[in-house]
């Protein structure tokens, strides 16, 4: 059986009540795990000083897990977005900083090592995060 083109076979696919999840583009044989972003209580300063704007930054700083890759998503006006494959994911380690907890990714990224910090998250999240993504390396 001859396979279609790589853009032939990536799709876009709401998640099950995820709308963040919602505008990714995904691969035939792809889905979504889990998604993070900065959590609430941790963004409650900035949420105070800017009268609930920064909500808009915050919700689109998303950081989303599939069973193939992270991708990572920042920024409104001027959006970054990077795809890293599990295969290339050396390491990741769960760091606690008071209340805010971050998921450190090493990995390779063409060629040469890379730390990646994810965060800041709830602890609940942060841990679920490390643990679906030490089980897919």
């Amino acid at each position: 059986m001859v396979k279609p083109p790589a853009h032939e076979r990536e799709r876009s696919e709401r998640s099950r009540g995820n709308e963040s999840a919602s505008r990714v583009t995904l691969f035939e044989d792809e889905s979504v795990v889990m998604t993070a972003r900065p959590s609430l209580i941790s963004t409650l300063p900035k949420l105070i000083v800017t009268l609930g704007l920064y909500e808009l930054w915050r919700r689109r700083n998303t950081t989303i897990l599939t069973n193939r890759r992270i991708l990572f998503g920042a920024g409104i006006f001027q959006r970054t977005e990077q795809s890293i494959p599990l295969s290339n994911v050396n390491d990741v380690v769960f760091i606690r900083r008071g209340v805010n907890c971050y998921a450190q990714v090493a990995g390779t990224h063409r060629g040469r090592n890379s730390m990646k910090e994810i965060g800041p998250l709830s602890a609940s999240v942060c841990r679920r995060f490390v643990g679906e993504l030490l089980k897919r390396t």
